[in-house]
C-alpha cells in the first residue's frame, strides 16, 4: 500500500489582501492545510470557496503570532502596509518593519521548516537608464525620496535577512507591480486602472515601470517555498513598460480612447507637494500623488526576471492577459 505523505501546515498572513488571497487560493488549490492570520473585521469574501482555519490575530501582537505558529511548519508573510501615503508615516514602520520582526521571531521559536516573505522591487535601487535592467544585486539607493513605505520594506528585509542568521530558513520574493482579478482593495495599481475605465485618467506621466500578473506572483511563492535558496532574492516580473504604452493598452481592453495629453514631471511634482499638503492638513484622504513617488518619475522601474526563470524555473503571462482579467473582475464586481 502506497503510503500518503502528509502535507504541512501553513500559515498565511495577508490572506484578505491581493497577493495574500492568491497564494492561499492556490494553496487550497494544492490540498495544504491553511491557516490564515486575519485581523477582526478583515474583508473575507474572496476566500469563500476555499478551506481554512482562521486565526486572529495582529502582527504587533506577539501572542496572537505565537499563538498562530502552533503546528505550523510553513509561513507564508505577505502582510504589509501597502500605500502611497497615511495620515501616520510611523505606521509603515509599526507593520512592516516592526511586525516582520515579531513574526520572524514568533516562525523562529515555533521551529518552522519554510519562511516565505513578500517584500517588493521598492527595496531594489533604481536607475536613470532604460538600458540598465535593475537585479537582485542592485543596492537600495532610493533613500533621498524620503519615501515611508519603500523604506520600511527595504529595513524590514534586513530583518528577515537578521534572521536568516539566526537560523530562520527564509526566502525572499520581490514582485514588481501585481495585476490581474482579485484585487479586492484595490492596490495602486488596481485603482489606477478603475480610474481609467471611469474616465478619471486623460492624461499620462513619462513614466516607466514594470508589472506582473499575481496569479504568476503566487505561483514564484509556491516554487520559492520547495527550490528557493534560503537567504535568495526573487524578483518576480512579466514586462516593462512606460506609462503611456500602458494607457493605450488599456484603451483597447477597456473600448476607451487612449490619453493623448501629456502633463510634464515638473508640473507633476509641484502638484504633488501641494496635494501632499492638503492630505495632511486640511482632507486628511491620500493624495493623488505623493512628493516621493513624483521624484521618481524621471527613473526607470524595468528589471530583469532571468533569476526567477533560472533559478525556479518561472515562466510568465502576457500582461495584456493580466489586464484583461482584471478589467473584466472590476466590471464583474461592480467596481466600475
Amino acid at each position: 500500500m502506497r503510503k500518503m505523505i502528509a502535507k504541512p501546515l501553513t500559515l498565511v498572513t495577508g490572506a484578505s489582501g491581493f497577493i495574500g488571497g492568491q497564494i492561499a487560493s492556490l494553496l487550497a488549490s494544492k490540498k495544504r492545510p491553511l491557516k490564515l492570520l486575519l485581523r477582526p473585521g478583515a474583508t473575507t469574501r474572496h476566500l469563500s470557496g476555499i478551506e481554512y482555519q482562521a486565526t486572529y490575530g495582529d502582527l504587533q501582537d506577539y501572542a496572537s503570532l505565537t499563538q498562530a505558529m502552533k503546528g505550523v511548519e510553513v509561513v507564508y508573510h505577505v502582510a504589509a502596509l501597502f500605500a502611497f501615503w497615511t495620515r501616520n508615516r510611523n505606521d509603515f514602520f509599526e507593520i512592516n518593519v516592526e511586525g516582520t520582526k515579531n513574526i520572524c521571531r514568533a516562525a523562529l521559536e515555533a521551529g518552522v521548516k519554510r519562511f516565505v516573505y513578500t517584500s517588493t522591487t521598492g527595496a531594489i535601487g533604481i536607475s536613470d537608464r532604460p538600458d540598465n535592467l535593475l537585479n537582485e544585486e542592485t543596492p537600495w539607493n532610493r533613500g533621498w525620496t524620503n519615501d515611508p513605505y519603500t523604506l520600511s520594506k527595504y529595513e524590514a528585509e534586513q530583518v528577515v535577512m537578521e534572521y536568516v542568521g539566526k537560523g530562520l530558513p527564509a526566502v525572499i520574493l520581490n514582485p514588481t507591480g501585481p495585476v490581474g482579478p482579485g484585487d479586492v482593495r484595490p492596490t495602486p495599481t488596481g485603482k489606477l486602472i478603475c480610474d481609467f475605465i471611469r474616465g478619471r485618467a486623460p492624461f499620462y506621466v513619462d513614466a516607466h515601470f514594470s508589472l506582473v500578473d499575481v496569479r504568476d506572483v503566487a505561483l514564484g511563492h509556491l516554487l520559492a517555498e520547495t527550490i528557493g535558496g534560503i537567504g535568495q532574492r526573487h524578483i518576480l516580473c512579466a514586462e516593462n513598460l512606460s506609462a503611456k504604452n500602458l494607457m493605450t493598452r488599456l484603451a483597447v481592453l477597456a473600448g476607451k480612447n487612449p490619453p493623448t495629453m501629456k502633463i510634464p514631471t515638473f508640473l507633476i511634482q509641484r502638484f504633488a507637494s501641494a496635494a501632499e499638503w492638503a492630505a495632511d492638513h486640511l482632507t486628511h484622504r491620500p493624495p493623488i500623488i505623493t512628493k516621493p513617488y513624483a521624484k521618481l518619475l524621471p527613473y526607470y522601474f524595468w528589471f530583469d526576471n532571468t533569476k526567477s526563470k533560472k533559478e525556479l524555473g518561472m515562466t510568465y503571462r502576457p500582461v495584456d492577459d493580466a489586464l484583461k482579467d482584471a478589467v473584466a473582475w472590476f466590471r464583474r464586481e461592480h467596481y466600475v
